[in-house]
């Protein structure tokens, strides 16, 4: 439905269709500024989510991809405040097993067509420098033949950045210079530079040598073959979706999807004296409580609807709509006011070095940035400036969906005192609360884990007037408070959308059944977490030797990891593994049948978790190995199948430097949540052997791009395994898709006349094949 809205989008006014989503790093840390953009704490819940993403976006069809998906940011990019010129501190071991399976997923089971580097740097290395990375994994490992993209102005944070428009002083210093740094980015792989970096600089890095034409072929290439691949330069009646247009954008197919999204989202924390879903009862008083009910939360990039009031339900509106249909009096009280989130004053004024550096050179801040910003930047910068001159001439949109709200202006102890007031009368009321933008965005951490506004004071003293109170936190991610322990009824809905009003009412009153999972761990407060700086997971990794995820967190969380209820019971009988033992590469195969015990239908979430039977080997407490979700009708049963991969028991072997399937004895439990009550039947299974990792990818190189006829290059194969080795493998087969262009002659290719060719390679490895290809051109001059 996304891609359906961008291909029509681009046939109304060329909207590009390279799309940089979705944001799949880990959620390590709650209190990140984009927690609301990644799919949870856990690889492989977030690399299957991910995965699909990327498939729905790119739907090749007719030869064609549809759009382009940008999984980003590669790789371990989890703090805001410091991500343009600090490192991620990650041992080899948790890189591979922790960040990297999310994005690895998006390029083997997904096939992005593009990946975009991650502002930090991991160890010394800057992720858009980071060959590392960018070639020996992502290339050589798993295969993958896109485009590499930077973050907005990465490139330029691999030195000294001296662009310096964004008021705060940049970047690693790994280059010296910005040419440097170009140069270092280009060689790297990183084919295209978001900002003015390389349109600055990259041609000095030419002339001094630092990189050359045929890194700059290389990048230039892969570009373009992605956009033949969407059709850019054939006629629009030739590709599968020119007939899509404004009639398919925000349609009311798309709404109903984005409504069902909602539904299955929101997540049942907490249900006391099963106070929720609410009994109608004609002539009941329900009171709404909070902005959150006006003002739609719905994350930091997105911009609302297309032109339909339809598709951008508060809160509010549709517990109103469909309370009153039930025979519900639906009263609101604002209770508190938003912060507008801005903050006073600029970077540059508010970071004590460049205000320092300004002193000691004896000038006001701004002539000290003038004089460090480089003549072309100015340039660039006054024709940005005159662009958003020329916007604001032509006059700024109206709001899509403006908020109508005769609060405004009013204090906060006013509007609170009327709510305590209006809660005394109600039969239930409802605090619709949670984050916005003043606290969690990109480029602002989370300070704490805490809702603003004191919103646990507030939920705390509106129990004491009236304890039939249900709160619902609409947040970027887990928050704390004591009201989490304290309030019967607690409904999480991670910034549900366009839809959400409609779907929350849906849930609220029962008509669905919310079946929703929580994807990270709710710590009891901000002392269980380690700074958010601090990248390690590990127990033994962390300052507080407490770990972190529910993959190594000690503790005792206030809501685990899978953690959510139903309005119904589930039973599960006859959970069994199809064998005992099984050798390294074998699938795993669970058997579960699951019902219902409840009188009403619901869905049920299965997981399946795994550990490895030792004393202590620094592996995961826990971990998902399986799941799905069904639905099930009163008194239905049915048998589940939870198949296992052999890559969800990889280990790292810094010995081999690789993936090892250790031997040993496992143990597989299935459990309602990752949490020790939660667990429900247990099973045992050894593995002993060897693992024989399979053939992953075949990657082809050639250092020139084009050639003269008589000119000859070397071809290059790497060869990469599940297990992440790599080596150059005997009996690729290599051909030549037109041999009058050029010919193979061993292992390298050699140009006859003027044309453009493919070069392809073949491997098979134990039953395995696999392919990769280039384009060449032959040039007559």
């Amino acid at each position: 439905a996304i891609s359906d809205e961008m291909r029509a989008l681009y046939n109304l006014n060329g909207k590009e269709l390279d799309y940089w989503c979705p944001t799949v790093n880990m959620g390590r840390d709650p209190r990140w500024g984009r927690n609301d953009e990644a799919f949870g704490e856990d690889p492989l819940l977030a690399g299957k989510v991910a995965a699909a993403y990327v498939r729905g976006i790119q739907g090749p069809e007719g030869g064609y991809v549809k759009a382009i998906s940008t999984p980003k940011h590669f790789a371990a990019n989890n703090s805001e405040y410091n991500r343009n010129s600090a490192p991620s501190h990650v041992d080899e071991a948790t890189l591979r097993e922790y960040f990297l399976p999310v994005f690895e997923r998006c390029i083997r089971e997904g096939g992005a067509g593009s990946v975009m580097t991650a502002y930090n740097r991991i160890g010394s290395i800057p992720c858009s420098a980071n060959e590392h990375l960018l070639q020996d994994i992502l290339r050589d490992e798993w295969g993958f033949d896109g485009y590499i993209v930077s973050d907005d102005g990465a490139v330029g944070d691999v030195g000294p950045n001296y662009n310096l428009m964004w008021g705060q002083p940049r970047g690693h210093f790994y280059g010296e210079t910005m040419a440097e740094a170009c140069a270092l980015s280009l060689n790297a792989g990183t084919d295209i530079c978001v900002g003015n970096d390389y349109r600055v600089w990259l041609k000095t890095a030419l002339e001094q040598g630092l990189t050359d034409e045929d890194s700059l072929d290389r990048a230039l290439v892969r570009c373009f073959t992605a956009r033949f691949a969407l059709g850019e330069f054939d006629p629009p009646a030739q590709l599968p979706w020119h007939g899509l247009g404004e009639k398919d954008i925000c349609s009311e197919k798309h709404a109903a999807i984005a409504l069902h999204a909602a539904e299955e989202s929101f997540v049942l924390m907490r249900n006391e004296a099963a106070l929720l879903p609410l009994k109608p009862e004609a002539g009941k008083k329900l009171l709404v409580i909070g902005p959150n009910a006006i003002y739609r939360q719905l994350g930091s990039y997105s911009i609302g609807g297309w032109a339909d009031t339809r598709v951008s339900v508060p809160p509010l509106q549709g517990i109103r709509e469909l309370g009153e249909k039930l025979g519900f009096r639906v009263d609101y009280a604002k209770g508190w006011q938003l912060s507008d989130g801005r903050v006073e004053g600029d970077g540059a004024d508010r970071h004590p070095v460049l205000r320092r550096a300004a002193e000691e050179a004896g000038l006001e801040l701004d002539a000290y940035l003038d004089a460090r910003t480089p003549e072309p930047v100015k340039e660039l910068n006054r024709q940005l400036a005159e662009r958003r001159k020329k916007r604001a001439i032509n006059g700024t949109p109206e709001p899509r969906h403006p908020i109508t709200d005769p609060d405004l202006g009013r204090s906060d102890e006013e509007l609170w005192a009327e709510a305590l007031e209006k809660a005394k009368e109600a039969d239930a009321v409802i605090v619709i609360g949670g984050t916005d933008p003043s606290v969690t965005s990109e480029g602002r951490d989370r300070a704490d884990l805490s809702l603003p506004y004191d919103q646990n004071g507030k939920l705390l003293q509106l129990l004491e007037v009236n304890p039939h109170t249900a709160a619902v936190i609409i947040s970027a991610g887990p928050v704390s408070g004591e009201f989490l322990t304290r309030t019967p009824a607690i409904l999480w809905a991670p910034y549900p959308g366009e839809s959400q009003g409609a779907a929350l009412a849906n849930v609220l009153f029962g008509l669905v059944n919310p079946s929703g999972r929580s994807s990270e761990t709710w710590y009891e407060d901000d002392s269980c977490l380690p700074h958010i700086a601090d990248y390690g997971i590990k127990p033994l990794d962390t300052p507080t030797q407490m770990g972190r995820t529910y993959l190594y967190y000690l503790g005792k969380p206030l809501y685990p990891f899978g953690h959510g209820l139903s309005y119904t019971d589930f039973r599960y009988e006859n959970f069994r593994l199809e064998k005992d033992s099984y050798r390294p590469g074998e699938t795993i195969r669970a058997r579960v049948t699951v019902r219902t015990a409840g009188t009403v239908a619901g869905k049920e979430v299965v997981q399946l978790y795994v550990k490895r039977q030792e004393l202590w080997d620094n592996s995961p407490y826990q971990k998902l190995a399986a799941f799905t979700k069904l639905l099930l009708q009163p008194g239905e049963s049915r048998e589940v199948v939870l198949e296992v991969s052999p890559m969800e028991l990889r280990r790292w072997k810094y010995s081999a430097n690789r993936f090892t399937i250790p031997e040993g004895n496992y143990c597989f439990w299935l459990g309602s949540s990752s949490g020790e009550a939660a667990v429900i039947a247990r099973c045992q299974a050894e593995i002993r052997g060897s693992w024989e990792a399979p053939l992953a990818a075949l990657t082809l190189r050639c250092r020139k791009r084009i050639l003269k006829p008589g000119e000859s290059a070397e071809l290059c194969c790497t060869a990469g395994l599940d297990d992440a080795s790599r080596f150059s493998p005997e009996g690729v087969k290599l051909e030549s898709s037109d041999e009058s262009v050029a010919v193979i002659r061993g292992s390298r290719v050699e140009a006859v006349g003027p044309g453009i060719c493919t070069i392809r390679a073949t491997l098979e490895l134990g039953g395995v094949s696999r392919e990769s290809s280039l384009p060449l051109l032959v040039r007559a001059d």
